[in-house]
């Protein structure tokens, strides 16, 4: 059995940054390796949308940093689906 090693110089991560400054709703290129900001000195909301208005990929991870003083809420989109 070969095994390989890694270093860290061999691994490129590669995230795009999608830098918000208001409330903002999730679109289908905000999925894998992407991280969405929200720099707001108030509050914001960010919206996840129903399927029927984007439909993001099964096992799309949606990635997101509140990065100013506003607090920042997740809420659903009208007609989405929510696990309670």
């Amino acid at each position: 059995m070969a095994v390989s090693l890694l270093t860290n110089a061999s691994i490129t991560p590669t995230v795009a940054v999608n830098a918000q400054t208001a409330s903002y709703t999730f679109v289908l290129a905000d999925g894998n390796n992407t991280l969405v900001t929200l720099s707001n000195a108030s509050a914001n909301t960010v919206t996840i949308p129903p399927n029927s208005s984007v439909a993001f990929p099964v096992g799309t991870v949606l990635n997101f940093a509140q990065t100013g003083a506003g607090q920042t809420t997740i809420t659903q989109g009208s007609g989405a689906f929510s696990y309670q």
